[in-house]
């Protein structure tokens, strides 16, 4: 997903849930800095300087080290489900599945109330990428793999504008697949690479061959439906949380919500414009604070900062250490077999 389901639909829905619009804005903030967190870096704490490892890995990074899979791709992007008998299988993500629910637990039962909407916001982003990059795995390996060829789409290029549509129909199919479909026989890349951008566009309906199952996607269907395991997530936030706000239904904002993620729009940054609008048709008066003066804050370390690195680092290691455990996964040497 991208930075308009990740921050603007994000904040939306927290406050349509009754959280306050300063707690809206650091969960969201939160929701999408778990994108844009890319460089490691040192705070100072009580004990001593700390070492935050990043959420995201570059996107210019040619070779990722299993570390960049084991410690972001899987925690904050493609939490896995757990389900099958192999790691593989149980390495794949599913959307709302078994780890994400664990994962949601944990959250809840977090009563550190100092980086506690950050933390929200961080699972947020999990949330929600587990219906975007269902069927993926955050390891790199073979069950990433689309059929050379298999990919079969519905208007993407009706989505996108004039000069991307020009380039598409030159045949620099890039745009879309950064890297071109491979035989599930061959190496593949990280999560939906593949894919390309295919998952991150709310309004697209496509299919592929993939693990030898043709798996159909309508990505206008999923992303609602991951809109409204969010409202869900965000009103027991906020019964955590203690606001009292006022809540509306998930089904009042159902038929907006759908309409907005139809709309053919390729760019994140104008689709953003969209839930912008529709937030001031919700909230006369209001507004949503543009990301980017939040952004701004979190790479200059501001105090926003020490708060999303503690979440990030909670996030982390309640993932690694607690959650993916419980489903039968470890991807860490345990104290208990470590001479």
């Amino acid at each position: 997903m991208d930075l308009d389901m990740h921050y603007y639909a994000t904040y939306l829905l927290s406050r349509s849930v009754g959280l306050s619009k300063d707690i809206a804005l650091r969960v969201a903030s939160a929701s999408q800095y778990t994108d844009d967190f890319v460089d490691p870096c040192w705070l100072r704490g009580d004990d001593g300087d700390i070492c935050v490892f990043p959420s995201a890995m570059r996107q210019d990074t040619e070779d990722p080290r299993i570390f960049d899979n084991i410690f972001t791709e899987i925690p904050f992007h493609f939490l896995p489900g757990g389900e099958g008998d192999s790691v593989e299988e149980k390495l794949v993500a599913r959307r709302g599945g078994r780890g994400i629910q664990r994962m949601l637990e944990e959250v809840f039962a977090c009563r550190n109330t100092t980086y506690l909407p950050e933390l929200m916001g961080i699972a947020a982003h999990a949330l929600m990428d587990s219906y975007a990059h269902w069927g993926f795995s955050g390891m790199r390996g073979p069950w990433n793999a689309i059929a050379k060829e298999s990919i079969r789409t519905d208007g993407v290029c009706a989505g996108a504008g004039k000069e991307e549509c020009g380039k598409v129909r030159s045949g620099i199919a890039s745009l879309f697949f950064p890297a071109a479909p491979k035989d599930a026989s061959g190496p593949t890349g990280n999560g939906h690479d593949d894919a390309g951008m295919l998952p991150d566009l709310p309004y697209v309906r496509w299919r592929c061959v993939m693990r030898g199952d043709d798996m159909v996607r309508d990505n206008t269907d999923l992303y609602l439906q991951a809109c409204h395991a969010l409202h869900e997530a965000l009103c027991r936030f906020k019964v955590l949380w203690r606001s009292s706000g006022n809540m509306t239904a998930f089904v009042n904002l159902r038929e907006p919500l759908c309409e907005l993620l139809s709309v053919r729009e390729f760019s994140g940054t104008c689709r953003a414009q969209f839930w912008s609008q529709l937030y001031e048709e919700l909230f006369p008066g209001e507004t949503i604070p543009e990301y980017a003066e939040q952004k701004a804050a979190l790479d200059g370390r501001e105090a926003a900062f020490g708060n999303f690195s503690r979440g990030v680092t909670y996030f982390r290691t309640m993932v690694l250490g607690s959650v993916l455990p419980s489903l039968g996964i470890v991807l860490l040497p345990s104290r208990s077999v470590m001479p």
